[in-house]
């Protein structure tokens, strides 16, 4: 089914579809299916879509593909973004960026252990 929504709305649910592919590429090492180039370029697509205000693009981003490539860097400077972002910068989505604020804290919480 995202396959049949990038081709006929691929902005649909502020880029849900590229947000699939982004953790279905990001999550799997490349030996498994997995291909970090073209999981980074659906996150990027899925930002794009909404200029970066949907912050669970980036949590998600940093969950499953810098955590999988093992890049600390990027994975601490994402979820920082996230949880330093004001409330009410995306009215339409401030449940959905709270959430995504919450969960970025949880795996801030969680990075000693992973790198």
């Amino acid at each position: 089914m995202p396959d049949r929504v990038l081709e006929l709305q691929p902005d649909f649910y502020y880029g849900g579809a590229y947000v699939y592919y982004g953790v279905y590429y990001g999550s799997r090492a490349p030996m498994l299916g997995g291909d970090f180039a073209e999981s980074e370029q659906y996150f990027a697509r899925a930002n794009a879509v909404t200029d970066g205000k949907l912050l669970m693009v980036d949590v998600l981003q940093a969950e499953y593909l810098e955590r999988q490539r093992l890049d600390q860097q990027q994975f601490h400077r994402l979820l920082t973004q996230v949880v330093d972002d004001p409330p009410g910068s995306f009215p339409e989505m401030a449940l959905a960026n709270q959430v995504a604020r919450v969960r970025a804290k949880y795996l801030l919480d969680k990075e000693a252990d992973w790198f």
